[in-house]
């Protein structure tokens, strides 16, 4: 099955950009919840992944719209 929507990938996963270290503790803290929990954090994760792709291009086209919008307002006006 093919389709427009554009989902999340690893490639743009950059694992050497520097880091909080409140991101550590919440990424141990969220393999925690996974370990002890596996069936109900696979359901999660799938659930997640399934609406963030319909949810990225949501934001997409609302950006867009708005962009459009701002642009055929005369100078000075916002809306």
């Amino acid at each position: 099955m093919v389709s427009n929507i554009r989902y999340p990938t690893l490639y743009d996963f950059n694992i050497f950009r520097q880091k909080n270290f409140l991101y550590l503790v919440l990424i141990v803290i969220c393999m925690g919840i996974v370990l002890l929990n596996i069936e109900i954090s696979l359901l999660f994760m799938f659930i997640f992944y399934v609406l963030a792709g319909p949810l990225s291009n949501m934001k997409a086209v609302r950006k867009k719209f708005y962009d459009a919008k701002d642009r055929d307002l005369p100078a000075g006006k916002k809306g």
